[in-house]
């Protein structure tokens, strides 16, 4: 930058105030309104993508975040555009802004719900779903079992060394149990490979969940399972695969808890 002082008192400046010495980032741009347009059409399920930024209305089919940034970097460059470097936080800021709920479908829950099962989308990874057709709710039954191509690839990459199963409260509004199955990867990071959302947790349930794991893996067979203390997993996955030689362990947490909570009730009657 070159200063002149000049003698009224005022300074003629000249300089350069772009990039000097290297090229302009991609990565460090912030989106265009172009850009952000075409990212909030992918959320809301309206737009496919072409190189040239070209939207064309297609069937709504609603596309997860993943299939989003996986579609990104295979049809954008590096070199020369931001949308290669977009992140789910990126996709999430849009998503807040713009108001829109990933998987809404209708204001009520379960024909959302039904509606994003009939479209059969891969990336949602609904196998199964069974709902009660009583309108009063009477016998109320919900069956949700979600399997995703991530899920589907870490079950094929990672259960043969074991599995863990159980089961979690209180997930939802509703009430619901979740069951997950759940892998470790080469460096024992837990992933979750399958997830199950019932309003019981019976060994019916659980074969049905195991059932899908079946259907969408037939090689599955893990060496090792861990389960609580509850039967109806373990019941479960011997009913669905009666020759596995998969040795099952107790999660040493729960044993615990057990353990704490009859010791107490002893001390009590002490």
């Amino acid at each position: 930058m070159n200063v002149h002082s000049r003698e009224d008192g005022k300074l003629d400046v000249k300089g350069c105030f772009g990039h000097v010495g290297h090229a302009v980032e991609p990565a460090l741009l912030r989106l265009n309104k172009n850009q952000e347009e075409l990212l909030k059409s992918l959320l809301e399920g309206k737009a496919k993508i072409t190189r040239a930024i070209v939207l064309v209305i297609t069937a709504v089919i609603e596309h997860s975040m993943d299939y989003i940034i996986r579609k990104l970097k295979r049809d954008y460059s590096a070199k020369d555009s931001r949308l290669w470097f977009v992140e789910g936080k990126d996709l999430w800021t849009l998503a807040n802004r713009f108001g829109l709920r990933p998987g809404y479908r209708d204001k009520s829950d379960m024909k959302s719900l039904m509606i994003c099962y009939g479209e059969k989308n891969a990336d949602d990874g609904i196998r199964h779903l069974q709902i009660s057709d009583d309108p009063n709710g009477k016998g109320f039954c919900l069956i949700s079992i979600v399997i995703t191509p991530t899920q589907l690839e870490w079950l094929k990459r990672y259960s043969s060394r074991g599995i863990a199963v159980d089961g979690t409260h209180n997930v939802t509004r509703y009430n619901l149990k979740l069951a997950t199955v759940s892998v470790a990867d080469h460096k024992d990071r837990g992933l979750p490979a399958a997830f199950m959302l019932s309003g019981t947790m019976t060994t019916s349930d659980a074969q049905k969940l195991l059932t899908e794991v079946k259907n969408v893996y037939p090689d599955f067979n893990p060496s090792h399972i861990v389960t609580d203390e509850a039967p109806c997993f373990y019941n479960g996955f011997r009913a669905v695969f009666p020759s596995a030689t998969a040795k099952q362990h107790y999660c040493r947490c729960h044993i615990d808890q057990t353990f704490m909570r009859a010791t107490t009730k002893l001390v009590e009657i002490i």
